[in-house]
């Protein structure tokens, strides 16, 4: 189910510290996207964040879950997006410096290096 206007705004409103955030389908998710790097996806009203190891461990010793992708042939993929605790909800400032860190993790993924070394030769 696609997200509402109002809170496709309000997602935009709070990362704007990172840069021009947008969001976009991701599969039947919403992904938060900064100067293309998806950094976030909304599942079910909730955000979740991309994580490396060490943002992975921080999510870990919050108590957050990653988020568990069910796919229609009935197999699950865990992914390496991790849900915002409940408390960063109400601290704007806090679930920014967060999203930072998820922004981080996407430009530095493999994937990301990858795709970038391969923009530069070709």
């Amino acid at each position: 189910m696609a997200i509402t206007a109002g809170y496709r705004d309000w997602l935009g409103e709070i990362f704007a510290g990172l840069g021009t955030v947008t969001v976009r389908r991701f599969f039947d998710l919403e992904g938060l996207y900064c100067e293309g790097s998806m950094f976030g996806l909304v599942a079910q009203d909730h955000i979740y964040l991309k994580a490396d190891d060490d943002f992975r461990d921080m999510c870990k010793a919050e108590g957050c879950a990653p988020l568990v992708y069910r796919m229609k042939t009935g197999g699950e993929i865990v992914t390496s997006y991790f849900a915002v605790p409940d408390r960063l909800y109400d601290d704007r400032e806090e679930l920014l410096r967060w999203a930072g860190r998820a922004l981080a993790a996407a430009r530095n993924s493999p994937r990301a290096v990858r795709k970038r070394h391969q923009s530069r030769i070709g």
